[in-house]
């Protein structure tokens, strides 16, 4: 029986303690290097029964036609596999949301729909997956630019955003497109937009102020009567019982119809009949910017991505690798920002309170055993702790994210328990005057059955935390795997290993204090 099997175990672990000591230290080495291979991530992704879908068409493109393209689009989503789940769909015209901001772009030829589902509870598909079959079916549609996105929690910012930054707008743009063409064959990112937007159409008007100043009029003189002539003026109003309403006057539209019409419009010259603007003024055809971004007063291109199969830190890995090859651009330069930025914030002040976590309890350990020596052996329980939860971190696929290390946390305090009760009955043997080795065997024999009952109930009490069941499950399973990969972990090393260690150290020690008293 066990019972029996354990002490003898423990006495065949005490009579090569070295090995046994150095190859848990070996265990634990593969274990600190493969934890940093698990994944990192912000926040683990949830289903909240809703995404968004943006679309972007040419340039130009009027209201009425992005209306019919919608349209279309409504149709192909009632295809989508697992559509009878939708529960409402709500379609705008005209604008689209910016994905993870509080702002809207407004222009006719944006739109977007908002998708939502059912619960979770009540289908049997993800919103990823969804999103993943209407991604595959809007592919043959042309001259159409669409991205997804979904509620962000906690957080304002996409999981993927990258900065390119620089003065020049050409400069700006060329290189937003260079990493668009280099991260457009990155597997794992889906959705990428950049925030150079096609350029839009625009007539230039200069006028020629030597021309003007010969008619006496200024350029902004003239540019006032175009404004008024195009834009037009308030005249007047017209009061109907409560109710007002402004008349603007403004020209005719076929004589601003286009280029020609406009050279022909007359500005008003004091003394003398209209001068035609074309008389005044060079026009001409061209593009402008869509628009210009600025972060803290600098002006960037802001790309920004989703994650499709991978978590962040991976992405973040891939794209600087492949941005490492890109040359961009004098006076240009990325950097990445987004959820990779408050990550690294994040994950720092956890790393921080795991940190002062192992050092408050060991502090405390100390005060307890009036000891330096003893409660390092007990804190090796906490140190072990990491051999599981990295294993059960791979196994189940969890990526290092607020929620695990939360996790970690809350396990650091319990992964001590077994090697506690089992150094302090250790002590309290010894001193009844039983040898050391013996000692050890008989404490580790009494303690066996109280420390595996301990131990279970958490682990056992923990894994319904780890079941992927109700909503939010998501932010649940970081946690109990931590709790349950260490706890495991920690309680079978202080069984077995713990026992070596104390003998190990505790011999080490009586000879540093003979060695002191010699001196």
């Amino acid at each position: 029986s066990l019972k029996n099997a354990y002490p003898r175990l423990v006495a065949a672990t005490l009579k090569q303690p070295g090995r046994v000591f150095g190859g848990s230290l070996l265990l634990l080495l593969v274990a600190g290097v493969g934890f940093y291979f698990v994944g990192f991530e912000l926040l683990p992704d949830v289903d909240q029964n809703e995404f968004r879908a943006h679309f972007r068409l040419p340039v130009g493109t009027p209201l009425s036609e992005s209306d019919r393209r919608l349209l279309v689009i409504e149709q192909k989503l009632k295809s989508v596999p697992g559509a009878d789940r939708i529960t409402n769909v709500f379609t705008t015209v005209g604008a689209s949301g910016m994905a993870g901001e509080m702002e809207t772009e407004k222009s006719e030829n944006l739109g977007e729909i908002v998708i939502t589902l059912a619960n979770r509870s009540e289908r049997d598909f993800s919103d990823n997956q969804m999103i993943a079959d209407l991604r595959g079916r809007l592919r043959d549609e042309v001259n159409l630019q669409y991205y997804f996105s979904k509620p962000q929690l906690f957080s304002y910012k996409n999981p993927v955003e990258i900065e390119i930054v620089g003065y020049n707008l050409a400069e700006l743009r060329r290189a937003s497109q260079m990493v668009m063409n280099v991260l457009s064959e990155m597997p794992g990112l889906a959705d990428l937009d950049s925030s150079v937007k096609e350029a839009n159409p625009e007539i230039a008007i200069k006028v020629d102020r030597e021309r003007a100043a010969h008619f006496g009029l200024s350029a902004s003189q003239v540019a006032e009567v175009l404004q008024k002539k195009v834009k037009g003026s308030l005249a007047t109003n017209f009061r109907e019982h409560d109710r007002q309403t402004d008349i603007m006057v403004e020209v005719a539209e076929a004589q601003r119809a286009d280029i020609a019409d406009l050279a022909n419009l007359g500005i008003p010259v004091a003394g003398r009949d209209p001068v035609p603007l074309s008389a005044l003024a060079e026009i001409r055809s061209g593009q402008g910017p869509g628009n210009i971004t600025r972060v803290s007063g600098t002006r960037v291109a802001l790309l920004k991505a989703n994650l499709n199969g991978i978590n962040l830190g991976e992405a973040v890995k891939g794209i600087n690798r492949l941005l490492s090859k890109v040359d961009f651009p004098h006076g240009t330069f990325y950097r990445i920002t987004g959820q990779n930025e408050e990550m690294k914030k994040s994950i720092s002040s956890l790393y921080l309170a795991i940190f002062l976590a192992v050092f408050l309890v060991y502090i405390s350990l100390s005060a307890q055993f009036g000891s330096l020596l003893h409660p390092f052996v007990i804190m090796f329980g906490a140190f072990y702790s990491l051999i599981g939860l990295t294993a059960l971190f791979f196994i189940t696929r969890t990526t290092i994210n607020v929620f695990s290390l939360i996790g970690i946390i809350m396990m650091v305090g319990n992964s001590v328990n077994t090697a506690i009760l089992m150094v302090s009955t250790i002590n309290e043997l010894r001193a009844e005057g039983l040898p050391r080795t013996t000692a050890i065997v008989q404490a580790a024999q009494f303690r066996l059955r109280p420390n595996l009952i301990t131990s279970l109930n958490t682990i056992l009490g923990m894994i319904p935390m780890a079941l992927p069941i109700g909503e939010g499950y998501e932010f649940r399973i970081p946690m109990a795997v931590a709790v349950i990969g260490g706890l495991a972990a920690s309680t079978f090393f202080s069984l077995t290993v713990i026992p070596s260690v104390y003998l190990l150290l505790d011999e080490a020690g009586e000879k540093a204090k003979a060695f002191f008293r010699g001196l």
